[in-house]
């Protein structure tokens, strides 16, 4: 029995150190990318550049607006 736990704790580990290290870049700001593109979510390059250039801000998608 002891040595299962030590197993489990062994694959737990080495799966959340895997995860944790791919996490900060490697899926997140690609996913939410491509989800401004097909209007999934505001894209995160639209309100900067709006902000940036004095320009009107986007319209947010009904997902992240207030409402």
């Amino acid at each position: 029995m002891i040595g299962l736990m030590v197993a489990e704790l062994g694959g737990t580990v080495a799966t959340l150190a895997l995860f944790g290290i791919a996490s900060p870049d490697a899926y997140r700001t690609q996913l939410w990318k491509v989800g401004g593109e097909n209007g999934f979510n505001s894209s995160p390059d639209q309100i900067l550049y709006a902000y940036a250039n004095y320009r009107p801000i986007p319209k947010t998608p009904l997902v992240w607006s207030e409402l």
